[in-house]
């Protein structure tokens, strides 16, 4: 049948009359950035829990001189597999390399390859993409828009494709306060794009690129957003879902609570810095809701939404927003209060400094701190590693956090509204065994333990810190570094009182002068008064923790 208004009614008997592991058995799967860390949580679901798939193609690219092959068993002994390596080890087997690179022409397979997937292939997962706002123009568009191309035209030779999967964003039109379900046209033909991506003339794009980033904050959500234009032009021939997954964490539950394995991805480079001290202002409206979706949450949804696209006649295109912020909203102000408590429970094992932060959605009072409590600390260990012979690298990382805080300052000091009711409705399609099998009813998470174990998971995941590790660190780094903190932001608070003073001795009236000295004073033994009230709340802090 065809989808249509009428088709789309919420509480559609489509899944429920089926079993979403029944409809992939004896299915041949190509996984596009199946290495990456959704597309490896795609990869061990579909193997734990569709066991009846026939295979399951990946493609792997050479990366930094490691061959392909390499690669592919590193990446099979992943930790992600463990579970499918205690319980059922033969379904690895299922798993074959496929050797390519999406950057590349014919995506960089060998004939006799090109010719298997064709022939075999029912279903494609094209998860590959460039999630980083920093790039050029030229390397977001050759990434995520070029690549995508490439693999389409892979995906119109294959003889029996059921659906492909096409992982997309809900930041790709940020110029829309409301994002619908639905197909959105860019400004410029994304054929046109490509073929001044070919040119050998570098002004061809050069000419295009103030049309593409006209009010665009990133080159990444234009990118996001010519893609799925493109995929919008094949629709014709294809089937096609779109999902649009927001910021993705650590698990809820599979493969395991709070697994995350890439540094880069979403939050956890901002969040490292934080925990470490070193970010310590953020440029954000404190009570926009946070966007966020566990792995597992995302993956299951892609999994039941791909199926169901595929057990419906018709050519429009399936779209789906992966978010829910009002289910359990959460604010900036309160996600980070939560992160905060858990660093200063649980410390990280290179700590720069007392872990704290400031929210704030003023650009004067962020550039204000940025310098007192960015540039000035940073300074000032760049020049103890200077004296100590070691490279100074603070003044660099600072300039990086102050670049991804530009660009996130355009998303987290605006309100969005994202309409999801193809994600809300789509546990109550399922029959009630795929409900617990695929689970993604955001209504069942507690959001304060997913975000905590967010944080704990990039604890043990990322920096492979243990339990025993953070009781040995805990006392030291919060007595050590609150005293330091405390130290540090009083002999800033002396240096803007001497200059305030100069202002008043030399501007205004003594009399004004010596009231302001001794109100100075006042504070100041208020503030020694209550020094070992405060260290004495610290150190129990520490041990109750």
């Amino acid at each position: 049948m065809k989808i249509n208004d009428s088709d789309m009614i919420p509480y559609s008997d489509i899944l429920r009359n089926t079993s979403i592991a029944d409809f992939y058995a004896n299915k041949n799967i190509l996984i596009t950035g199946a290495t990456g860390f959704m597309g490896k949580v795609l990869l061990e679901t579909l193997l734990r829990k569709c066991g009846g798939i026939n295979c399951i193609y990946i493609i792997v690219r050479m990366k930094r001189g490691v061959d392909p092959k390499q690669r592919y068993n590193e990446f099979i002994e992943d930790i992600v597999f463990d579970n499918i390596r205690q319980a059922t080890p033969e379904r690895l087997d299922k798993i074959k390399l496929i050797k390519g690179d999406i950057l590349i022409d014919n995506l960089g397979i060998n004939e006799k390859d090109t010719i298997e997937l064709i022939e075999n292939v029912n279903i494609i997962f094209h998860c590959a993409a460039k999630a980083k706002f920093s790039l050029t123009l030229r390397d977001a568009l050759s990434h995520n828009l070029h690549a995508t191309w490439r693999v389409l035209q892979l995906a119109e030779k294959i003889q029996n494709l059921a659906v492909f999967s096409h992982f997309s964003t809900c930041y790709c039109n940020p110029l829309d306060k409301v994002m619908e379900e639905r197909y959105y046209k860019p400004c410029e033909d994304p054929f046109k794009v490509i073929r001044a991506l070919m040119s050998s003339n570098e002004k061809d794009l050069d000419e295009l690129q103030p049309i593409l980033m006209r009010g665009m904050p990133n080159t990444y959500a234009i990118s996001k957003l010519l893609t799925e234009e493109l995929v919008h032009l094949y629709s014709d021939r294809i089937k096609f879902v779109v999902t649009r997954p927001a910021v993705v964490i650590s698990a809820w539950r599979e493969p395991f609570i709070g697994y995350v394995d890439n540094k880069k991805n979403g939050l956890i480079g901002p969040m490292m810095a934080r925990a470490s001290g070193a970010l310590r202002t953020v440029l954000s409206n404190p009570d926009k809701l946070i966007e966020l979706v566990p792995v597992d949450v995302a993956t299951h949804a892609i999994i039941a939404l791909t199926c169901k696209r595929g057990l419906i006649e018709g050519n429009e295109i399936l779209y789906c927003n992966i978010i829910d912020s009002y289910t359990h909203p959460w604010t900036f102000k309160k996600y980070f209060d939560l992160e905060m408590d858990t660093f200063k429970k649980f410390p990280m094992r290179n700590q720069l400094w007392w872990p704290y932060c400031v929210i704030t959605g003023s650009r004067f009072y962020y550039n204000f701190r940025r310098v007192y409590h960015h540039y000035m600390p940073a300074a000032i260990g760049d020049l103890g590693s200077f004296i100590f012979r070691r490279k100074p690298q603070l003044i660099f990382f600072q300039r990086k956090f102050d670049r991804g805080m530009h660009t996130l300052g355009f998303y987290n000091t605006r309100e969005y509204f994202y309409k999801n009711e193809q994600f809300m409705n789509l546990p109550n399609e399922m029959n009630e065994k795929d409900r617990e099998l695929f689970y993604c009813d955001f209504k069942r998470l507690n959001m304060e333990e997913v975000l905590r174990n967010y944080v704990l998971g990039v604890r043990k995941f990322i920096l492979k810190i243990n339990d025993t590790d953070s009781l040995e660190l805990r006392r030291g780094i919060l007595t050590l570094f609150w005293h330091v903190d405390l130290l540090a932001c009083t002999v800033i608070n002396i240096i803007n009182i001497a200059i305030l003073f100069f202002i008043l001795f030399f501007f205004y009236d003594k009399d004004m002068l010596f009231d302001f000295l001794s109100n100075v004073f006042e504070t100041i033994k208020f503030l020694l008064s209550n020094y070992l009230v405060l260290n004495k709340n610290v150190i129990e802090k520490c041990n109750q923790s």
